[in-house]
């Protein structure tokens, strides 16, 4: 057992984890669920080994981790979880001691370079003072549309992304307010995805200008602007949707 942090964090749900390790640049499959983690074995010659790891939950502050085998079926063999106000990362299987390593030193590399702690509530009256509707974003909004979130990746680097009720996150210059309180400058995407729709918001921190998108595809419809403001309004908050972060920084 390592005590991996003190204090409060901002990790609540297994998307939280997945985030942290998107943000340091290991593979995750969206399909299956897991993120490809590599580690070096051997004594005297090392070798490469990569794993499929899944993570789940068990109870409401306990993460456990588990490798995919090759027949499908999952072996778990570490855990992270929070005991008052301090953070425990525990390996339960010699056989992945070296995994176990991998992993700890990427939640302890994420948590210092990401700073996942528990972020203040942001003024929403700050943003809605602040940050205006710009057309800057309107051509490339229009091409984001084109495309899947999927393949958005490849391009974009995401920064952050969990499963959400659209109601939990508030309107749209409360969601721009947490973006600048947990970036506070550069230029990102907000993607939100429904069953039936896309709503994304090109958002420049440093000129304080945003340019919001919205796709519904049943229909066909396309919304910039105060249009597509108005149209987000009547979405179904009590829908589960993706929400996801991208940086557009080069």
């Amino acid at each position: 057992m390592v005590k991996v942090y003190s204090g409060e964090l901002s990790i609540n749900s297994v998307n939280d984890i997945y985030n942290l390790f998107s943000k340091l640049g290991l593979p995750i499959d969206d399909i299956s669920g897991v993120v490809v983690i590599s580690s070096r074995k051997g004594f005297l010659k090392k070798y490469e080994v990569k794993y499929n790891v899944k993570i789940y939950m068990v109870g409401s502050n306990t993460f456990v981790f588990g490798v995919l085998k090759d027949e499908g079926s999952l072996e778990a063999f570490a855990k992270l979880y929070v005991k008052g106000n301090e953070w425990y990362f525990e390996c339960n299987n010699k056989e992945y001691n070296d995994l176990c390593t991998s992993i700890l030193n990427s939640i302890k590399k994420g948590i210092k370079l990401y700073g996942l702690k528990t972020p203040e509530k942001s003024n929403a009256a700050i943003g809605h003072q602040s940050f205006k509707i710009s057309k800057a974003f309107e051509s490339f909004l229009d091409g984001f549309a084109e495309v899947t979130a999927a393949s958005v990746t490849i391009k974009y680097p995401v920064i952050e992304r969990k499963v959400v009720r659209l109601g939990e996150l508030g309107d749209v210059l409360n969601i721009i307010e947490y973006l600048n309180t947990r970036y506070s400058s550069g230029k990102y995407v907000i993607l939100m995805l429904g069953e039936e729709w896309m709503f994304s918001v090109a958002v420049d921190l440093d000129k304080k200008e945003f340019t919001p998108s919205l796709v519904i595809w049943s229909s066909n419809t396309r919304l910039l602007g105060e249009e597509a403001l108005a149209a987000f309004k009547q979405l179904n908050i009590d829908e589960n949707i993706r929400f996801s972060i991208y940086s557009l920084q080069e």
